[in-house]
């Protein structure tokens, strides 16, 4: 029943969100993140908006995070100028104003170098003394380059309610979240990452709650570049080349070879369920990495060995292997794996190896007009001998959730396309799976009308739940891209199978998205939901403002 409630309320308070979390990579780690918002939901696909889409492509994979850990979520299908379209990956869910990240690979050009090379050619016929001249010029404009201070920061105030409830009720929250990133500190050596939320609820429960109750910390790191590859961070920080296993408090060291890098750290990991400094949650590890870019495509694999202590015992000790590249030029695989090496049954240290998590995807595009995927999920529940051991019993009767997942798409011509998608999941001592089947008709710009329209079917049943959701969107870009409406409609009617209770909702929801500045915008949503002669109205508002410095260095 409580699994039946909690489905019930996800579909009912599917405006509820939260803001994106910001895990910044320096600038030297040639890889640039996008934040983006789920902006609409339907039973096939999500859409996702981010400031500008210029820098994404049809086939990228955004991530969300789980546990601060950033989970391959979704793959883009469709792209205008500030919205994406997406399928979802596995058994990934979404809400209205959930965050999603972009990562994009860059390789930074010095364009002042550039620049000056081709509006002053090296002539043939030049003299000894002109040449160091011409050197010591280059070398100072690479030099004012590398040191420039690079900034990139937003601020975002969101709050969600329901109208239906006074002020001080439970549904009002109001978030702020500032992000701040600096390379090159006043021309310095030193950089900063940033990343910090407070979310508060208005109701009077609250009146206890203190500031560090609603107050978070996910980012704060200090760096110093101690030469041109090698880097040292102190403070809090998700390290790329790991990202999967979270934010570490600490050291960080870091060294690239060619195409390869390492890094040490030592230090502790933030507490699992308030992402509080805790000094007794020891972390030490090490990990290796190589990054390529190919005539194929980009080629990434990392490996990394960890070990977490509490009060000085181990607690959990892991290698994880993450691996992505172009198999051919149409076909791209991924795959990640994270092992346990550490086990304790009856007192007894065992060194053995289980799986704790394996992830795959294929993805092949047939035509220009078609393609299919195809992805394998298998996690476990991970355990923490140290941590947790008073429930260690509970915990070492693991279910393992495996899920597989087909897609197919289609694009019949430039406007119109089509998909379809049939998710498979087992999960523990379940025999009956569960069981999803999607099917998608998108039309995008249409022709003097220019807008986009979107429909999409969904068949879902479970061992608890079985039902159909039915919805329809359209959307437009008006005043030059400044201003984006969207209407959406979902159908859905569900049956539980263990009380033969029916759900039939109507929810009607509208969306408007203002592009203020090239740094500023506002997002407004409300959205009504209508059920067994009862109405629920809400509201999401949330206004955004980034910092990045371009103004260009004068010669």
């Amino acid at each position: 029943m409580e699994k039946n409630n909690c489905l019930y309320k996800r579909i009912l308070f599917s405006c509820i969100v939260l803001i994106s979390f910001q895990a910044s990579i320096n600038a030297q780690t040639n890889i640039k993140i996008l934040d983006g918002t789920v902006s609409y939901v339907n039973a096939k696909s999500i859409y996702v908006k981010f400031y500008s889409t210029k820098e994404l492509h049809v086939g990228d994979t955004l991530y969300t995070y789980q546990n601060e850990k950033p989970i391959p979520s979704l793959v883009i299908t469709r792209l205008s100028s500030i919205s994406s379209v997406c399928e979802p990956i596995g058994n990934a869910q979404f809400k209205i104003g959930d965050p999603v990240k972009g990562m994009i690979v860059t390789t930074p050009i010095p364009t002042i170098i550039k620049d000056t090379l081709q509006k002053s050619p090296i002539k043939q016929n030049i003299t000894e003394s002109d040449t160091s001249i011409k050197v010591t010029n280059t070398d100072k404009l690479k030099e004012i380059k590398k040191n420039k201070p690079l900034i990139n920061g937003r601020l975002s105030v969101s709050m969600l309610g329901d109208f239906n409830q006074p002020f001080n009720s439970k549904s009002t929250r109001t978030r702020v979240s500032n992000s701040l990133n600096i390379s090159n500190i006043n021309g310095s050596k030193f950089s900063l990452e940033s990343y910090l939320n407070y979310t508060h609820n208005y109701s009077k429960d609250q009146i206890g709650v203190g500031f560090f109750d609603e107050f978070k910390l996910y980012t704060l790191a200090l760096g110093y570049q101690l030469s041109k590859n090698k880097q040292i961070w102190i403070g809090r920080r998700i390290n790329p080349n790991i990202s999967n296993m979270g934010a570490h408090d600490g050291i960080q060291y870091e060294q690239k070879i060619g195409l390869f890098s390492y890094g040490l750290l030592a230090g502790s990991k933030p507490n699992l369920y308030d992402y509080g400094y805790n000094i007794k949650l020891e972390q030490a590890g090490a990990f290796l990495a190589h990054n390529a870019n190919t005539k194929k495509g980009y080629i990434q694999t990392s490996i990394a060995f960890i070990e977490q202590r509490y009060s000085w015992k181990v607690d959990r000790r892991f290698t994880y292997f993450q691996h992505t590249s172009p198999i051919t030029k149409n076909i791209n695989f991924f795959i990640s794996a994270e092992l346990d090496l550490f086990k304790r049954i009856h007192e007894e240290n065992i060194s053995s190896v289980n799986f704790t998590s394996l992830y795959a995807n294929v993805r092949y595009r047939i035509t220009k007009k078609m393609s299919i995927q195809s992805s394998y999920d298998n996690r476990r529940n991970i355990i923490y001998y140290e941590t947790y051991k008073t429930i260690i019993d509970k915990l070492l009767d693991q279910e393992t959730r495996q899920g597989l997942r087909l897609q197919y798409s289609y694009n019949v011509f430039r406007y119109l396309s089509m998909n379809t998608s049939a998710f498979f999941r087992f999960e523990g001592k379940n025999d009956i799976p569960t069981k999803n089947y999607l099917f998608n008709i998108y039309m995008n710009n249409i022709p003097k009308l220019h807008v986009t329209l979107s429909a999409s079917t969904n068949y879902l049943k479970t061992d608890y739940i079985q039902g159909m959701i039915y919805s329809g969107r359209i959307s437009k870009d008006v005043f030059k891209s400044k201003l984006n409406v969207e209407l959406n409609y979902r159908k859905i009617n569900y049956m539980y199978l263990s009380s033969e209770t029916k759900t039939n909702e109507d929810v009607i929801g509208a969306n408007l998205s203002f592009q203020l500045s090239r740094l500023s915008s506002v997002l407004i949503d409300v959205e009504s939901t209508f059920a067994n002669h009862d109405a629920n109205y809400r509201y999401y508002i949330t206004v955004l403002q980034r910092f990045k410095n371009s103004k260009k260095i004068k010669k």
